[in-house]
């Protein structure tokens, strides 16, 4: 659910699909609910009916009329299923400092978003400077659409280039067999031609044999490519913006028919332009063998071999970051553990009174206690606000005696007392809560590593009293009873930012554990445990709806983005070590078939095997050599521009480079080792025989 003001729809210009549209006395205080639901959510869960009469949605202890269903089409703010009117649920909050709400104009046709950003900017410093207690600095506009791409912008500029490349690549080895293919063809152009052949005949020839061949990949292409996207929509799935509206779109697809027309015919002009310009005489002279390759033809096949390597080192190179870079994140510290944690978030009321506040510490101690006596469960342990979670927020702290912690914002938890050891994260000094902690005793706390070394520099914080009142307004002084380990709350790439926890039964107030989240540390398979954690919660409040994830799905969640792009960039450099082996073994072979002749020579007049075998290979390893070093300036050109998609790695990471330039040296070797076995084993009088 999104929470939306009044203008919110009239400002994105869209109307419900069926039912009416949320009114401006829907948003005032106090009015009777009434929501928006998605087009899915109204499939799905309200069996498509149009009649939206009588439709009722309850949560956190109201009953929401259905007013309307939005068109198939939207969708914001991403993953919505029903919007609520701001007004109504959320009380006027008096805070200068809580950046809760994110904002969306419609500028004036005449108004640039430069200009925007410009008076925007102006008005946030001059409300930072007239009121102390307005935390934000500044403010900027970005354009929606940029807003909706920005995380998702750097995995489509890399599968853009590597499609590119990759195609490049496939040219190459295309234009690298219709030329051997053209060779072999000259002394029947050359017949053709004295027989009055047109040298443009000739090269319709080439070109109509290339479009077959074009046009039979691009039906295969195709199919390929609706299987390809479905793959892509699951690999990638909370990576791609509006993924409900990716399909193989027919103007893609033509665009890509197009592309693949144009390129077979410059594929198969090019070898047919060559070949049909042949001297009569010399082909002529050459009888019955097959045409040699001129010495212009090895030079393109070779310079294409070369491209080609050159092309797939620049993908390998990018591929072997991203994977070294993905290796480092997944090796990071979180200080916590993650195995064998079951997440159980609960969302409800939040309480208006003491009486409230009573009811929620109850629920919360029976929840406890049911789920602790569970087989399977070791232990159980909740907050406000978990790791790797959007929940939760930071801000200053009060320091008795000393004023508050200016620039230093830790986050603020709530905890119960088996939350550190459920996690295993280790105290460092002092002690933990404990069951003397509870409602009704002096407040106490524990804080992270990092606020004691900011905070209390060279001192001992045990003892020492704080008061976080401006975050949940309670202005009850607490002292801090433990220190513990740093955790990075955000993930493995966020900081190991401060910390501060307080006990949850002690600070009930302000609705903090109305939206709790417990974590269940298990003996057994965590998700095994839901059907027994569901009845449990059901059993103290029937309107209590839980949402279950493991720790291990939500560091998965949290390190997607970096998977999906090392997938794909991985898939299309292991089609282009393909191609390019392939390529190198082509142009070998080749070779080795036209210098069959002098390779029996070579042989009768005492040439060992062994030598012949190194003759080849050695041909092959100065192209791959020359196209190693050529890639190695591409690919260290193009890393740069992975820099924001790197973690803790340079783009110029030796350890990278030299791996993935011996990983491609190997391949590149046992292509060029087939045709040279081929070659070491020419019988001489065959040979000589040859043609």
């Amino acid at each position: 659910a999104s929470m939306v003001s009044e203008e919110f729809f009239d400002v994105l210009r869209v109307k419900p699909f069926i039912g009416r549209p949320l009114l401006p006395e829907d948003h005032k205080q106090g009015a009777p609910p009434a929501v928006l639901v998605s087009y899915k959510f109204w499939q799905a869960s309200l069996g498509g009916d149009r009649d939206l009469t009588g439709k009722q949605l309850r949560s956190s202890g109201y009953s929401f009329a259905v007013a309307g269903v939005m068109p198939p089409s939207f969708g914001f703010p991403a993953q919505t299923d029903v919007w609520v009117p701001k007004g109504v649920l959320e009380p006027v909050n008096p805070s200068r400092s809580a950046h809760n709400w994110r904002v969306i104009a419609r500028l004036k046709p005449e108004v640039s978003v430069d200009r925007a950003r410009g008076e925007l900017s102006q008005i946030a410093k001059h409300i930072h400077g007239d009121f102390k207690d307005v935390t934000a600095v500044d403010a900027t506009v970005l354009p929606l659409q940029d807003a909706f791409t920005a995380r998702i912008r750097p995995a489509l500029l890399l599968l853009s280039g590597s499609v590119g490349l990759l195609l490049l690549i496939a040219c190459a080895n295309v234009m690298n067999m219709l030329l051997a293919r053209a060779t072999t063809q000259e002394r029947e152009f050359a017949v053709r031609a004295a027989l009055g052949a047109s040298r443009m005949r000739l090269v319709r020839q080439c070109v109509t044999e290339s479009l077959v061949l074009a046009l039979a990949g691009a039906v295969l292409g195709t199919v390929l490519a609706s299987w390809g996207v479905r793959a892509l929509l699951v690999l990638g799935q909370g990576q791609i913006p509006r993924s409900d509206n990716v399909h193989v779109n027919v103007a893609v697809l033509a665009f890509a028919l197009v592309l693949s027309i144009v390129t077979s015919v410059l594929m198969g002009f090019v070898p047919g332009w060559r070949a049909s310009r042949p001297a009569l005489a010399s082909v002529m002279n050459e009888g019955g063998r097959a045409s040699s390759s001129s010495g212009g033809q090895k030079y393109i096949r070779n310079g294409l071999v070369v491209s080609q390597v050159a092309l797939t080192l620049v993908l390998l190179l990018s591929a072997g970051l991203l994977a070294r870079s993905f290796g480092r994140v997944m090796a990071v510290e979180l200080g916590f553990q993650r195995e064998n944690r079951l997440g159980l978030d609960l969302s409800m009321p939040s309480p208006s009174d003491k009486q409230g506040e009573q009811r929620l510490r109850a629920f919360a101690a029976q929840l406890e206690e049911k789920i602790t006596r569970l087989p399977g469960v070791a232990s159980i342990g909740g907050t406000n606000a978990p790791p790797m979670s959007p929940y939760g927020g930071n801000g200053r702290f009060l320091i008795e005696g000393r004023g508050d912690s200016g620039d230093y914002w830790p986050i603020y938890h709530l905890a119960s007392a088996g939350y550190f050891r459920t996690l295993g994260i280790p105290l460092i000094r002092g002690r933990l809560f404990n069951d003397a902690d509870g409602a009704g005793t002096p407040q106490v706390a524990v804080i992270s590593r990092d606020v004691a070394n900011k905070m209390f520099p060279n001192e001992d914080p045990i003892g020492k009293r704080i008061n976080t009142g401006n975050m949940d307004g309670d202005q009850t002084w607490i002292t801090i009873v433990g220190v513990v380990a740093d955790v990075r709350e955000h993930g493995p790439e966020g900081d190991s930012g401060g910390a501060i926890y307080t006990h949850y039964l002690q600070r009930a107030g302000g609705g903090g554990i109305a939206s709790f989240t417990w974590v269940v540390h298990t003996t057994i398979e965590p998700t095994s445990l839901i059907p027994a954690i569901r009845e449990a919660v059901r059993a103290l409040d029937p309107e209590v709806a839980p949402k279950f994830q493991t720790l291990e799905e939500n560091f998965q969640s949290t390190t997607s983005s970096r998977r999906f792009n090392l997938t794909l960039l991985g898939v299309f450099a292991g089609v282009a070590l393909a191609l390019a082996g392939i390529g190198i073994y082509g142009v070998l072979a080749y070779s080795v078939e036209q210098r069959t002749r002098e390779i029996g020579i070579r042989m009768a007049l005492g040439a060992q095997p062994g030598q012949v075998l190194q003759m080849v290979v050695r041909q092959g390893g100065v192209l791959v050599g020359v196209g190693v070093l050529i890639g190695l300036l591409g690919g260290y050109a193009v890393s740069r521009s992975l820099t924001t998609m790197l973690f803790n790695t340079s783009p110029a990471d030796p350890a990278t480079y030299l791996s993935v330039c011996a990983f491609l040296c190997v391949v590149a070797l046992a292509a060029c080792t087939l045709p040279a076995l081929r070659a070491a084993k020419v019988d001489p009088m065959v040979a000589l025989r040859h043609d």
